[in-house]
């Protein structure tokens, strides 16, 4: 029988909790002080959530007993996303049919099946354990092969964005299988489309895929200073604050003009800054990092409570002509606050000077 990694956590708790109350309870102060630790390090650590909520690569839904994955599948059959519209099929860890969104052309894929009561909802680049049918295997011949490919920036960037979106279309589907369970109603018609930009170390020069040139980012670590340029050297936005005293804000400026001051939320459970401006209010929420990309830092930002981008830092990445260097990524879902996320990505990766 297959052990979940929860189970197996609540085991671990449970046994240290019994050797640690018998070893005090019989002199062996040390032990069970011991014992007793590990067991608040794993719950500190770990917390009470699931292993699915603690990790960047697995959702699920709450109870929905009457949703089947067929039927599921009928509500979001139109749905379009990065990975294209769904289709039905299996995968080996799952039991029955599964929906599934991709592979992508980097090989990603977001899953969705039935456990239980609930739905989960996991995104994985494993192309071996997908049973794909015959009308489906066109998505196979679009895959990009790896094999002696020079990696490049941009190459790189368009990779992580895809992992990014994959990664982030987690919460959004959960919270539209939970809207269809609980409602029946019908998908929309697209979810979490975007358009990538990115920047690196040597030139700090914003592109898109199409080389396209956005503007170009200057920092300053102490004082805090950060500045974009558009390509004609004028500036457009202006971060500025002391490092050393974060409570007090990092005022922003938009061609010149104030904007609004950057907080950090320290009530927040993750690592959050919030900020008041004429648009409404920004939020950027830390998620846990995307290893599979070797991305170390990432943040969605929020405006009015809609999810706009997701930022993306990797401090150190080796390219074959560029050497080790810094590369930074912005998902878009919204370019009309593009300068915005411009700015907030080099803003983020200043402040954590030593992811940088």
């Amino acid at each position: 029988m297959k052990m979940s990694r929860d189970t197996l956590r609540k085991l671990v708790i449970a046994l240290c909790i019994i050797f640690g109350v018998s070893a005090l309870t019989t002199g062996h102060m040390i032990m069970g002080f011991v014992a007793l630790v590990v067991v608040f390090g794993i719950h500190y650590t770990l917390g009470s959530s699931s292993f699915r909520e603690r990790n960047a690569y697995e959702r699920e839904t709450e109870a929905l007993p009457d949703l089947s994955v067929e039927a599921l599948y009928e509500k979001l059959r139109e749905l379009d996303t990065p990975l294209g519209k769904p289709w039905l099929g299996s995968h080996y860890t799952h039991r029955g049919n599964c929906v599934i969104f991709g592979p992508g052309v980097f090989k990603d894929y977001v899953l969705i099946a039935k456990e239980k009561e609930r739905l989960v909802v996991e995104t994985s680049s494993n192309l071996d354990n997908l049973t794909v049918p015959e009308d489906q295997k066109w998505r196979l011949e679009q895959l990009i092969d790896t094999k002696g490919v020079v990696v490049t920036p941009k190459k790189y960037s368009g990779f992580v964005a895809y992992k990014e979106a994959s990664a982030v279309m987690l919460d959004d589907l959960r919270e539209l299988i939970e809207e269809i369970g609980r409602e029946g109603r019908t998908a929309k018609t697209s979810l979490d489309l975007f358009r990538a930009y990115y920047y690196y170390g040597k030139t700090a020069v914003v592109r898109d895929m199409d080389d396209n040139e956005y503007g170009r980012c200057v920092a300053v670590f102490d004082p805090l200073s950060v500045t974009i340029y558009d390509p004609d050297g004028e500036e457009m936005a202006a971060c500025t604050g002391n490092r050393k005293d974060v409570k007090s804000g990092f005022r922003v400026t938009m061609s010149g003009e104030d904007y609004g001051t950057i907080y950090k939320d320290n009530g927040s459970a993750h690592d959050e800054y919030y900020m008041d401006t004429p648009d409404g209010e920004y939020r950027i929420v830390s998620y846990p990092a995307l290893r599979r990309a070797n991305v170390s830092s990432n943040y969605r930002v929020l405006l009015n409570g809609v999810q706009k981008a997701i930022l993306a830092g990797s401090a150190k990445i080796e390219f074959e002509a560029e050497g080790l260097i810094e590369n930074d990524v912005i998902v878009s879902y919204d370019d009309d606050y593009l300068l915005a996320y411009i700015l907030f990505q080099d803003f983020l990766m200043t402040l954590n000077h030593f992811v940088r």
